[in-house]
């Protein structure tokens, strides 16, 4: 596949542009566009074309606000914490 010099720029310009999202809006996303978004996304590359994205539409606002996972809701040094290390026995002679 080859692509131009305009659609070469385009990527690059998207690939720059994009940025982690943190807060999100409120509103209701209209069904058209949640189509357009199931659509894209089947097109995605993934390995082995596994897929291995999960989504939910929570429509409950109380509920949305009680899911809100560690993800969004803690800094990120608080996170991702290594593993302690842990030494196991040798089973070699």
């Amino acid at each position: 596949m080859e692509f131009s010099d305009d659609e070469r720029l385009s990527l690059q310009r998207l690939l720059r542009w994009r940025r982690d999202v943190r807060h999100f809006r409120t509103d209701p996303v209209p069904e058209a566009l949640l189509d357009t978004l199931k659509e894209a996304m089947s097109l995605a590359p993934s390995v082995g074309n596994a897929r291995p994205w999960r989504v939910l539409r929570v429509e409950n606002a109380g509920l949305r606000q009680g899911s809100a996972s560690p993800c969004t809701t803690e800094p990120m040094h608080r996170r991702w914490q290594p593993s302690p290390m842990r030494a196991s026995p040798s089973t070699s002679n």
